[in-house]
């Protein structure tokens, strides 16, 4: 792709500012969880030199020091505005880079998240979310959003959580129908072109794929990665996703994968990050028409189908979960009854065996009935919620943005 700085034509009515940017997953979270964090992160801000960026959306900057190690690197980069987390815990993972002043900026975080009971399902504690800016540029104000939606871990759910991911599109899409200048997003969408959720979000929000637009679809996560050997075939999960304002264009014009190389720490190979980073020049077009396309019929009712799934899903958890509470505490009730009986004392260091597998038992019985009673409530009226949304896309699926 063409090197270039803000601005490739004057101001001037109908010139076009072109900017360049690029999304990746930084996978920054404490090792052991992730590996080679701080020299895969001295290279990230080596490379962010070379490519010479306008913006950069980074996803799983999950730490303090991960981000103050990407905030030095964009200063030697030439990117001196930036959006960070306020919060330590919770953060989110996001971090945006920015060559062009932020006018505006503002994190919603999402309100449908994992099951808490997988402790290897870590979305919960992290906060995810969404944030949305507002960049200066010479043809105006352009909105940004950078997100990372809710991870599949397909091993332990067999919905792979799509359902989730369909509501935080759909949060995200209520939100953009109130923007009306050009729209760029950047992010790990956790889904590949044609899933549900791709349609989903295409289908309500008017936004265009780059990748497909400009028919360069690289997978970002491949098994040449020094992290991902292991898989067979790789998948496109990050994206830079565009929509017109209504009074100026936003055009894809270049789009490539970046970040991909192999490179060495000592005497073996490492990646920048277990995701590849995906780079794309746009143009910014005032006076070009833009007016969005309205929603599309069959994205409202996908994305009904997929919430109401979501629902009866976690009806459905509720019941069972109910079940496997009630019967831990009734044998651990049951066990420590019996255990009061005057009997031989072989009966009763069995007892007492039993009595500590029972009371063992108690906790999670007792963990889940308050995940029964505190989080699936929420969960179920977070989806209500999502559907209830959704119900103005269908009221005005034929309106456009404008």
């Amino acid at each position: 792709m063409q090197q270039h700085s803000r601005s490739e034509v004057g101001p001037g009515p109908g010139a076009a500012t072109r900017l360049r940017v690029a999304t990746l997953n930084v996978w920054a979270l404490p090792e052991p969880l992730a590996k080679d964090v701080e020299a895969r992160l001295a290279a990230i801000g080596s490379r962010l030199r070379e490519l010479d960026l306008d913006l950069v959306g980074f996803q799983e900057a999950w730490t303090p020091d991960a981000r103050e190690q990407l905030l030095r690197a964009g200063l030697e980069a030439g990117l001196p505005h930036a959006w960070e987390p306020d919060s330590r815990f919770a953060s989110s993972g996001l971090l945006v880079l920015s060559r062009l002043p932020i006018q505006s900026a503002r994190f919603e975080p999402f309100v449908i998240r994992p099951l808490p009971q997988h402790p290897r399902h870590i979305d919960f504690l992290g906060g995810k979310g969404f944030v949305h800016l507002r960049i200066e540029t010479d043809a105006g104000p352009l909105s940004v959003v950078n997100t990372h939606l809710q991870a599949c871990y397909r091993r332990d759910v067999p919905h792979g959580y799509r359902s989730h991911r369909t509501g935080q599109i759909v949060q995200l899409a209520t939100r953009m129908r109130e923007w009306r200048e050009p729209v760029l997003v950047l992010g790990d969408f956790n889904c590949e072109a044609g899933d549900p959720e791709h349609q989903v979000l295409l289908g309500l929000t008017g936004l265009r794929d780059s990748g497909q637009e400009l028919r360069d679809a690289a997978p970002t996560v491949w098994p040449g990665n020094a992290y991902r050997r292991s898989r067979n075939t790789g998948k496109r999960v990050d994206f830079v996703l565009a929509r017109h304002g209504v009074a100026t264009g936003l055009e894809p014009v270049a789009i490539q994968r970046a970040m991909d190389e192999l490179l060495w720490l000592g005497d073996r190979e490492y990646s920048y990050s277990n995701h590849a980073a995906v780079a794309a020049a746009l143009e910014l077009v005032p006076g070009r028409s833009g007016a969005a396309p309205g929603a599309r019929p069959e994205a409202v009712a996908l994305a009904a189908g997929l919430l109401d799934q979501g629902r009866r899903d976690a009806m459905l958890r509720r019941e069972q979960n109910r079940l496997f509470a009630g019967a831990g505490l009734a044998t651990a009730m049951l066990v420590g009854f019996g255990s009061a009986d005057p009997l031989l004392s072989r009966r009763r260091l069995l007892r007492r065996a039993l009595s500590g597998a029972a009371l063992a038992s108690l906790p999670p019985g007792l963990a889940l009935g308050m995940f029964n009673e505190v989080y699936v409530p929420e969960e179920i009226e977070a989806f209500d919620e999502l559907a209830r949304g959704l119900d103005r896309f269908s009221r005005t699926v034929d309106e456009s943005i404008a």
